[in-house]
């Protein structure tokens, strides 16, 4: 894995932030009058994927950085589920989801790759931790 200086350096922080600005571009488009607390939880999940990232690089061992990037890995489907409800109840057309979806997309593989790897790191630590 490639060493970095912050959690800015990452792809995956990045790519998750340039999927919550396309969010954000969506909420804000709402007509007048949508629920704000349905607005405010599709924000609040797509925040929390690129904040689970960078959370997950202060922590003290890989176990705690899987856990965080599990929690960014939720809130990426939580924040889909809640788009394609925003789709369905006419909020969003689906044309204008696309720049979003196509961030998700991206978002997803890095982000189930950074959590692959973590993963395999911590099971390999147990696995030598029992076996010696």
């Amino acid at each position: 894995m490639t060493k970095y200086n912050s959690f800015s350096d990452l792809k995956v922080w990045q790519k998750s932030k340039e999927f919550l600005l396309e969010v954000f571009k969506i909420v804000e488009n709402f007509p007048e009058g949508t629920a704000p607390e349905f607005a405010g939880a599709i924000r609040n999940a797509a925040l929390e994927i690129s904040s689970g990232v960078a959370r997950g690089q202060c922590m003290y061992n890989d176990h705690e950085n899987l856990v965080e990037l599990t929690v960014a890995w939720k809130k990426l489907h939580q924040t889909k589920s809640l788009l394609l409800v925003a789709q369905e109840m006419k909020l969003v057309k689906e044309k204008d989801l696309e720049p979003a979806f196509n961030e998700l997309v991206e978002t997803q593989k890095l982000l189930g790759g950074f959590r692959r790897y973590f993963r395999e790191k911590t099971q390999g630590k147990k696995e030598s931790a029992t076996s010696g």
